[in-house]
């Protein structure tokens, strides 16, 4: 795990200083679907790197995307998708540090839901009001109606939203409950499952280590803990 840990943090210093420089600075438009896309994953605002995440280029992007009734331009669905997710990550990444600094990154309004993505459209739209019990449901919804890429986003982000506020939750136990018992757990992918159970653990009020939410995109062999954690619960 450390040698692991070492390896995410260099590697995230370097693609951080790379999405920055891309996007105040290039225009070529593959370049840019791709470095929308790595901004959406990159852990901004970590580990002493001191890189202002360019978050108006990023609502510029998604904004460019939408007509005056909020409706997706022909063609561009992928990138308003990349460019939410963007946005989103940036805000959550600063609300693990702070509230006030997540303010310098205010979420655009979204005039309408956008066809197919339906889980960004709700953080979008939710995100910054909704209570932890309402995410907390929201995310046990993620499990049956989105691909297995939407779904291990959309729980890791709310994942790190539960992390930075750790302190004040818990007794979900009827929330958790109701949450459990409609998620088809057979079905759901492993990584998906742990980003769920770390969710859960959360909001019961036991505390999960901030390095526990950098190790991404790895296999976890977990059944028995998955058995473990739900006979807890």
């Amino acid at each position: 795990m450390p040698e692991d840990l070492t390896a995410v943090q260099k590697t995230n210093a370097k693609d951080i200083q790379c999405v920055s420089w891309i996007l105040r600075n290039i225009t070529n438009p593959e370049a840019l679907n791709t470095a929308i896309r790595l901004a959406g994953t990159v852990q901004w605002s970590e580990d002493g790197i001191n890189v202002e995440p360019p978050y108006n280029v990023i609502v510029s992007v998604f904004q460019t995307c939408l007509d005056s009734t909020g409706v997706v331009y022909p063609g561009l669905s992928e990138r308003v998708y990349y460019s939410a997710r963007a946005m989103l990550w940036v805000h959550i990444r600063a609300f693990c540090i702070s509230e006030e600094l997540a303010s310098s990154f205010p979420l655009p309004l979204v005039k309408k839901e956008m066809d197919g993505y339906q889980d960004l459209s709700f953080l979008l739209t939710m995100f910054g009001k909704t209570n932890l019990a309402q995410l907390l449901i929201y995310a046990g919804w993620v499990t049956k109606s989105n691909t297995h890429a939407h779904m291990q986003w959309t729980l890791y982000a709310i994942l790190h939203r539960f992390w930075a506020n750790q302190r004040h939750v818990g007794a979900f136990n009827l929330v958790c409950l109701h949450v459990i018992e409609s998620i088809p757990w057979n079905t759901i992918p492993s990584d998906v499952t742990l980003n769920l159970l770390f969710v859960y653990s959360i909001s019961l009020g036991h505390p999960v280590e901030g390095e526990a939410l950098k190790i991404q995109g790895k296999t976890y062999d977990i059944p028995n803990f998955c058995f473990i954690s739900l006979t807890h619960f």
